[in-house]
This record gives structure tokens, sequence and C-alpha cells, in this order.
């Protein structure tokens, strides 16, 4: 019996064809809805990690839909909101109770910022190469010492 070439997509279940898909966790996905999925898995982490939690409540879930479907975030975008208010800007977790509705106050910003880092890393690159190819490499060619011969005089 042969293997179907076309299967379910787990995350818009549309058809998804496996030459084209992706399986992850023994599902498959349209390469753009893997993405997405590997994104809201590093978001739902990064909660669980910052909170001590071993999985996201109720309500970070209902935040999370709320935020998606009215204010058109995404989950890496929250994920990086996340990183911006406790690794940049220092704030402690326990100010936010295991909530996060405080993203849309600072997503902006969050997402300014990490546009002006990946700008400069890109600027930064960019001179390197430039660098790196514009280089004159010099060959210098070193002569060998002469052999020094210690003579003994014999008495």
């Amino acid at each position: 019996m042969a293997e179907r070439q076309v299967v379910k997509c787990k995350s818009c279940s549309t058809p998804v064809r496996k030459t084209e898909g992706v399986r992850y966790k023994n599902v498959w996905y349209h390469p753009r809805c893997y993405d997405l999925q590997i994104d809201k898995e590093l978001f739902t982490s990064y909660v669980c990690k910052v909170f001590g939690l071993k999985s996201p409540g109720p309500v970070v879930y209902t935040q999370r839909k709320r935020f998606i479907e009215g204010y058109g975030y995404t989950d890496l975008g929250m994920y990086n909101a996340l990183r911006f208010q406790f690794e940049i800007k220092k704030q402690k977790p326990e100010n936010a109770k295991e909530r996060i509705g405080f993203i849309p106050y600072i997503y902006d910003d969050a997402q300014a910022y990490y546009a002006r880092k990946k700008h400069t890393q890109s600027v930064v690159a960019s001179d390197i190469k430039r660098e790196i190819t514009n280089r004159k490499i010099e060959l210098v060619k070193i002569k060998p010492k002469p052999k020094t011969v210690k003579l003994y005089e014999l008495e």
C-alpha cells in the first residue's frame, strides 16, 4: 500500500504535500505554519521560564489570543517584548503576577529596540565583510638563518 502523499496541516487543517511540508513532533505543517508553531513554543516556554511555571495558565492563553486577534501581535513579537521587559529593562517577573497584560504597553518599544539592534548588527557585519574583502595581503619571505658551524680548537 502506497503511503499518502498529501496530509493535513496540524495548524491550519488544510492539505499539504509531504514533499512540501515539514514534519515536526510526528505531525505535518506547512513551512509557514511550522514557523508559527516554533514561535508559539518559544513564547510559551519563555513564559514558563520567567514565571517558574510548568505550563502557562488560561489567563496567559486568553491574553495571548486577545493580543494576536485584537492588536495583530505575533508570538515572536510578544516573546521579544517579554525579553525586553525582563532582560533589557531588568523588571522583576514577580510584579507581573504570572500575567502578560503589560505587553501592549511595551510592545512597540521592544520591536523598535530589536529592530535597532538588528540594524546595528547588519552594519557591523557589512563593515567587517568590507574590511576582509578590501584587505591587502602582503607576503613576506623570511630568509632562513644561516647555519652556524662551531669550530673547536684542538690543543
